[in-house]
């Protein structure tokens, strides 16, 4: 999400993808299990619109930098130091820890957050 997501795109999306099956032609599936996971959530005002309650079988996972969601169930992550970043998104892009030779270093320190 962005600090400006156009929420009902949004919600209608989510709610499409927990409604239906792609692979089977749009047929509901009311026994299968769905992971809805709302990333980079802004304000209280916008989780309250994107969550669906009730809905068996669906789980939402919530990220965000702030305090949005309630006290069922809160997990405080700390941050990555350098390494652990550069680590992450050398094994997610080049399918190997480090940085290869002849690649920017300074490129993939401004990806990560670090410059």
């Amino acid at each position: 999400m962005s600090q400006s997501p156009n929420l009902e795109e949004l919600r209608a999306h989510i709610w499409g993808f927990l409604t239906s099956y792609e692979a089977g032609v749009g047929a509901t599936l009311p026994e299968s299990r769905k992971l809805v996971i709302l990333d980079d959530v802004w304000t209280r005002e916008s989780l309250d619109q994107l969550m669906f309650e009730n809905i068996p079988g669906t789980t939402t996972l919530v990220v965000s930098r702030s305090k949005l969601a309630d006290s069922r169930v809160t997990y405080d992550v700390e941050l990555l130091n350098e390494h652990e970043a550069t680590a992450l998104f050398c094994l997610s892009v080049f399918n190997q820890k480090l940085v290869p030779s002849g690649f920017s270093q300074s490129l993939v320190k401004q990806v990560i957050g670090l410059l």
